[in-house]
């Protein structure tokens, strides 16, 4: 919804409420109490009219804020997954028949999922072939 809409919905209900207020009362031989209508839905109409746009300004601060947080965390969780290059390593394998990066990760690490660890520590070696080991191949394993 845009920023301005819903003061002015609001506005229309209270114009169309004071409308009717007026209506039945101009028939009303009292202009007093009329006019006394009138002027107290006109105040409520700007007393929501400013409430209004205090709840817009304070969503809007909020959604700056989630927004805010939003860049910090997938800034955070870009550098976890980030191995940096001169990350310790645990030794080096040996790849045998058989192997892949999962199962080497498996096997050297306990969890298979960190197989692209490896192949990030390994890019010189691998060279884009992380499907293509071959045996004898060295990889370096990062530390555990």
């Amino acid at each position: 919804m845009k920023q301005g809409l819903l003061p002015v919905i609001i506005a229309g209900i209270v114009g169309l409420i004071v409308g009717i207020v007026a209506g039945t009362m101009i028939t009303r031989p009292d202009r007093e109490r009329t006019k006394a209508a009138i002027a107290e839905a006109q105040a409520n109409t700007e007393k929501v009219q400013l409430a209004a746009q205090q709840q817009l300004q304070n969503a809007d601060a909020e959604v700056a804020n989630l927004r805010n947080e939003l860049s910090r965390v997938t800034a955070e969780l870009q550098q976890s997954k980030e191995v940096p290059a001169a990350k310790a390593t645990a030794g080096t394998y040996t790849v045998r028949e058989g192997d892949s990066l999962w199962k080497i990760a498996a096997s050297q690490l306990g969890n298979g999922s960190r197989f692209e660890e490896i192949a990030k520590l390994n890019a010189d070696v691998l060279k884009g072939r992380e499907n293509n080991l071959t045996v004898g191949m060295q990889l370096k394993i990062p530390a555990k």
